[in-house]
């Protein structure tokens, strides 16, 4: 422990955490791209392959063109959810007793 300073594993600690935060980032927006209606196919693998190949740049990139409408995805898919959820609570609650 004498030849590892208290900095440098501050130091270690913060670059995992960010190494986290940033697996995190990807998975992220690779999520958004694969659940994106209005991307084609070839726009899908294109925004992967950029992503993948070049993760700073292709995030970077992936946040500045589609990152305003990422929130709106999000949002749409929570409400069909909740959808679908009150659908399934609904069709539970009236079946009659058996």
């Amino acid at each position: 422990m004498d030849d590892y300073p208290l900095l440098g594993m501050f130091f270690t600690i913060l670059w995992f955490f960010l190494f986290i935060a940033w697996i995190s980032c990807l998975l992220s927006i690779l999520r958004d791209i694969f659940r994106s209606a209005d991307l084609s196919g070839a726009g899908k693998a294109g925004w992967t392959l950029l992503v993948v190949l070049l993760p700073l740049f292709g995030v970077l990139v992936y946040l500045l063109a589609r990152g305003d409408s990422m929130q709106e995805r999000e949002l749409q898919e929570e409400a069909r959810r909740e959808q679908v959820r009150q659908d399934y609570i609904r069709s539970v609650v009236n079946k009659p007793a058996a």
